[in-house]
C-alpha cells in the first residue's frame, strides 16, 4: 500500500497516489457506485456533489482515511466498529464494507432525507451499512462503543472533540481531514486550524503533530486548490450557479470578489485515545 503521511500532503505525493493500484481500485468502485444509484442519488447530487471521489482534496482524503483504517484494524481483531461521522451519502462506507468484512460500519449526518436514500442504496448493494440520523454535537452511540471514528471535510468540528473522545474505545482511532482557508476568508482559517489541532491533541495522542502550521502553509509544494485547478479544473466542485451566486453576495454587500478557485489547502491526521 503507499505510504500516505498525515498532516498536508505534497504536489509529489499527491502524483504518486493518482498512479497507485489502491487509487485506481477506489476509483473504479466510485465510478459503478454512481451508474448503480444514479437514480436514487439524483436529487441529492444536484444539491452537493456529483462525484465525491473526483474532488481535488477526497481524492486524497479517502485513500488516506482507508490506509489508516487498514493498518489500525490490522492491529485488532475481527468485527470492529466504525463510525462515519457527518457522512452524507458517499460509495467510501460501502467500499470500506466490501474490502474488509467483518466490520460494521454506521454513518450518521444530520440530513433527515438520507434515511430514504440509504435504504434505497442499501437495496442495490450485497453490503449494507446503517444510516442514523443525528447531530453530531449529540451522538447517539454508547461510550467507548465505537473502535474508529473518521470525519472527511467536515467544517469545524472543535465543539464535537469531546464527544468522539466519548464514544471512542481506549486505544481507538479518531481519523480526521478538513480544509484550510489560506486567506482566512472561510470556516477554517489557519488560525482555527491552530485552534483545533490543539483540542483534538488536548484528548487524543499522535505522533504527527505539526508544531508550526502557518509554516508549512507558506511551502511551494503543498496541494492547494490553485494547483488542483491547474491540473484538472473539474477537480473543484463548485458549479457555474454556485459560483455565481457567491459573486452577487459580494457585489451586494459591496465587497471584492474573490479570485476563484478559492485559495484552500487540506490537513489529515489520525489521533488515538489515550
Amino acid at each position: 500500500m503507499i505510504d500516505i503521511q498525515s498532516s498536508i500532503p505534497t504536489i509529489s505525493q499527491y502524483e504518486e497516489l493518482l498512479s497507485s493500484e489502491l487509487f485506481r481500485t477506489m476509483e473504479e468502485y466510485s465510478n459503478n457506485f454512481l451508474i448503480t444509484n444514479q437514480l436514487v442519488l439524483r436529487e441529492y447530487a444536484a444539491k452537493w456533489v456529483k462525484d465525491p471521489f473526483h474532488q481535488w482534496s477526497r481524492q486524497w482524503e479517502y485513500v488516506y482515511v482507508y490506509s489508516r483504517i487498514v493498518e489500525h484494524i490490522s492491529r485488532r481483531s475481527a468485527g470492529m466498529n466504525i463510525l462515519d461521522a457527518g457522512s452524507g451519502i458517499t460509495f467510501f462506507p460501502y467500499f470500506l464494507k466490501t474490502k474488509l468484512d467483518p466490520v460494521n460500519i454506521l454513518c450518521c449526518d444530520v440530513d433527515p432525507e438520507l434515511n430514504e436514500i440509504y435504504d434505497n442504496v442499501n437495496k442495490n448493494r450485497d453490503q449494507s451499512v446503517k444510516f442514523i440520523n443525528f447531530n453530531l454535537e449529540d451522538i447517539s452511540s454508547a461510550d467507548e462503543s465505537l473502535d474508529i471514528v473518521y470525519c472527511i471535510s467536515v467544517k469545524d468540528f472543535s465543539k464535537i472533540i469531546d464527544e468522539f473522545y466519548r464514544i471512542i474505545k481506549p486505544g481507538g482511532k479518531l481519523i480526521v481531514t478538513f480544509d484550510i482557508s489560506l486567506d482566512g476568508a472561510a470556516q477554517l482559517s489557519p488560525e482555527k486550524s491552530e485552534f483545533l489541532l490543539d483540542c483534538i491533541y488536548s484528548k487524543f495522542s499522535g505522533n504527527a503533530r505539526v508544531t508550526d502550521l502557518d509554516s508549512l502553509l507558506s511551502k511551494s509544494d503543498i496541494v492547494t486548490t490553485n494547483y488542483a485547478y491547474k491540473l484538472n479544473p473539474n477537480l473543484i466542485p463548485m458549479n457555474k450557479l454556485s459560483l455565481l451566486k457567491s459573486r452577487v453576495k459580494s457585489l451586494i454587500r459591496m465587497e471584492p470578489i474573490k479570485k476563484y478557485p478559492y485559495p484552500l489547502s487540506f490537513y489529515c491526521l489520525d489521533v488515538t485515545k489515550k
